[in-house]
């Protein structure tokens, strides 16, 4: 089949970091990892224009588009023209927000919503579609039914381990490096390497989406797909990298037995970079060069409150 991955446009009006940072768009090259046997194009409405276009001349059987809160009609506006191109065209929700809340994805426009890890879930749909099984046998799917009401499938662990999932697609977006940055660093590839988070602060979504189970990569596995990233810059996406002592030491001794030459753009806790010191140290060595840190409040009453 023709399948047809789209990243929705950022909406002009939200206030973002879009115009400090444009990423490679890894949850639609994930989704794409799986599909092989299929003819797979991503279309990247950020830095991409033409979906009219692209329809006409792919003429795609499916359209998948993944989005955050902020992208909700934008995602439905793109099913709502492929609609209008081809009413047989079957279109695909997934992402944070359709995990979370289906239900805004309940539009005519929308043949069916994914609720968890669409690497894994996708190719089953798209098995279904070609076999003409009925959707409502696959686990962790949202059927749309009427405006706002979604009929949800037999529930599944939100991914597998994750060591069990291929490696993202980069080739599909190839094309586009030039112009995937994040604010002075230029080429950069993003990776992630953990999926939820150990932590449960009150104000964050990132443990509910996996149900408060994290889901690591091993350092074997990291490592195998460090060697694959021609980009010297490496954003790793996790909401926490520097968290795992074991997990960061073996790491940076198989970069070093291995010879890899990045710069590492990552995400990271004030109180670990604090306690851990010899950590940073190594890793600046290795090729760290940004550590971003959330400030989420002043005080220590403040911070409990967030169950911080």
């Amino acid at each position: 089949m023709k399948i047809l991955l789209i990243r929705p446009p950022v909406p002009p009006h939200t206030i973002g970091l879009k115009h400090i940072m444009i990423c490679e768009p890894l949850e639609l090259e994930y989704a794409a990892a799986k599909l092989l046997n299929h003819e797979v194009q991503i279309l990247d409405l950020i830095v991409e224009k033409g979906l009219e276009k692209r329809l006409k001349q792919f003429k795609p059987d499916v359209v998948a588009s993944s989005c955050y809160i902020t992208g909700v009609n934008e995602v439905i506006k793109i099913f709502r023209k492929t609609k209008l191109w081809n009413r047989n065209c079957f279109t695909i929700a997934g992402g944070v927000q359709a995990s979370q809340v289906p239900e805004d994805f309940a539009d005519a426009s929308v043949d069916c919503i994914i609720r968890g890890d669409g690497t894994t879930i996708l190719p089953e749909v798209i098995e279904a579609i070609e076999q003409g099984n009925s959707l409502y046998d696959i686990p962790g799917l949202a059927i749309p039914v009427d405006y706002r009401k979604v009929e949800i499938t037999s529930e599944r662990a939100y991914m597998p381990n994750a060591d069990d999932l291929p490696f993202p697609r980069r080739e599909l977006v190839a094309h586009l490096q030039h112009k995937y940055y994040y604010l002075m660093h230029q080429p950069v590839a993003t990776m992630k390497t953990t999926w939820g988070c150990w932590y449960k602060c009150n104000f964050c979504f990132t443990w509910r989406i996996t149900d408060g189970h994290p889901y690591s990569r091993s350092p074997e596995s990291i490592i195998e797909e460090l060697e694959q990233i021609k980009a010297d810059e490496v954003y790793i996406v996790d909401d926490i990298f520097l968290i795992n002592k074991s997990r960061l030491s073996k790491l940076a001794a198989m970069i070093r037995e291995r010879n890899i030459k990045k710069r590492y753009l990552v995400y990271a806790r004030a109180d670990f970079i604090a306690q851990n010191e010899d950590i940073i140290a190594e890793w600046a060595e290795l090729g760290l060069s940004a550590v971003f840190i959330g400030l989420e409040a002043a005080t220590n009453s403040e911070l409990d409150s967030m169950n911080k």
